[in-house]
């Protein structure tokens, strides 16, 4: 009896062995790589956050910045340190609480207080103090108003200057002399320098405000009070 051909057949395939697709191997590794599912999630979510941080972040910024280059007039200035320091004063004792700094362009806030705002106006406040609520009227076109010394009065004693207001004094921002009298600190000093810088530029060139005029007639404390007080 031949026993020949007995034993396995070497070119039989083996019994359970997984097919292999004999180009397989002979792809590139990238090919491979990109054919696993995992792989095309992750590359299509990081595509997506690329994509959102351009449209969302990048181009706005620059569109601002070109806008900012562009609208800036002229007599623009830029704040100086004492102006500075007062920016400061404000975000510290929380006058954007109570205060709006952004003048909305409706016929109302137009006629009590000046001309819409503008990007350019905000290039040196940051984080810019807008705020939400109008306690207290807004302060964006502040400059020229009220004198000095109506403001050291009504930080220190806002009833004196508005009997009707709200506001919270701030003594602490004050000192007296050896005569009795009341002075005002650096930090008050620096707070109403800022106060004035606030619609300085747009003061010097644009129409005046409503609430401007009722100042220089003597009559700032009804301007400060009644309905501007309170919205």
């Amino acid at each position: 009896m031949n026993h020949e051909h007995d034993g396995p057949d070497p070119a039989a395939p083996e019994v359970g062995a997984k097919a292999v697709d004999p180009g397989s191997d002979h792809d590139p590794r990238w090919v491979r790589f990109l054919e696993r599912g995992e792989t095309i999630m992750l590359l299509g979510g990081v595509g997506s956050l690329v994509f959102s941080f351009v449209a969302l972040g990048v181009l706005p910024l620059i569109s601002l910045r070109g806008e900012v280059t562009r609208s800036t007039p002229e007599e623009f200035t830029a704040m100086t340190a004492q102006e500075e320091q007062g920016f400061t004063v404000y975000k510290r004792e929380g006058c954007a609480y109570c205060h709006t700094t952004f003048v909305r362009d409706t016929p109302s806030d137009v006629r009590r207080f000046g001309p819409p705002a503008e990007a350019w106006e905000y290039q040196d406040q940051y984080p810019q103090q807008w705020g939400t609520r109008r306690i207290g009227p807004d302060l964006s076109r502040e400059s020229g108003a009220r004198s000095d010394g109506w403001h050291y009065a009504h930080l220190y004693d806002p009833r004196s200057t508005v009997p009707q207001s709200i506001m919270p004094g701030y003594p602490w921002m004050f000192s007296e002399a050896v005569d009795g009298t009341i002075v005002p600190d650096e930090d008050a000093e620096a707070l109403v320098a800022y106060l004035n810088y606030l619609g300085r530029d747009i003061s010097e060139s644009g129409p005046q405000t409503e609430r401007g005029r009722n100042a220089m007639n003597g009559h700032a404390g009804t301007s400060h009070g009644g309905t501007d007080e309170h919205e």
